[in-house]
């Protein structure tokens, strides 16, 4: 149980970056846990609870990653350069990691229907979040299209 205790305080650590500033999202994304999400996302433990715990965790993690802040639209203007910038480095840097190799849309797709309530609407949500987030670019890629390494 202490273990779970601690993976679910440093998963929320994560979220409180991923949550911040577009520096501190890119870290957390590009970071090691990040490419773990998938691995979260099905965590189970002796502890119920806990792995319950861990996984709304991961789950909100996945939306924090994606979060967009509002900047386009009637109540917002245009937004800026920079900002504009961010948002297509945030959803460059999802394709590059997260995304990558699928396993992450494909978890959450599969959590859409759990008969945990909570995770599957943090599910929904991090899916609608995604989404809107690649729309700043290119899909991401398949396992017929691999995408580029730099």
């Amino acid at each position: 149980m202490r273990d779970v205790n601690v993976l679910r305080c440093a998963i929320y650590v994560a979220n409180n970056l991923a949550a911040g500033w577009s520096a501190q999202k890119l870290l957390i994304i590009r970071s090691p846990l990040a490419a773990r999400l998938p691995h979260f996302l099905h965590f189970a433990d002796d502890d119920a609870d806990g792995a319950r715990e861990v996984r709304l965790a991961a789950a909100w993690l996945a939306v924090n990653m994606a979060w967009l802040e509002p900047r386009h639209g009637a109540d917002c203007g245009d937004g800026d350069a920079a900002a504009e910038a961010a948002d297509a480095a945030q959803a460059a840097a999802l394709r590059e990691g997260p995304l990558r190799d699928g396993m992450l849309l494909e978890t959450l797709e599969a959590l859409r229907s759990d008969d945990d309530k909570d995770l599957s609407e943090q599910a929904r949500t991090a899916i609608a979040h995604i989404q809107q987030c690649l729309k700043l670019g290119a899909e991401p890629p398949t396992a017929a299209t691999p995408m580029a390494t730099t």
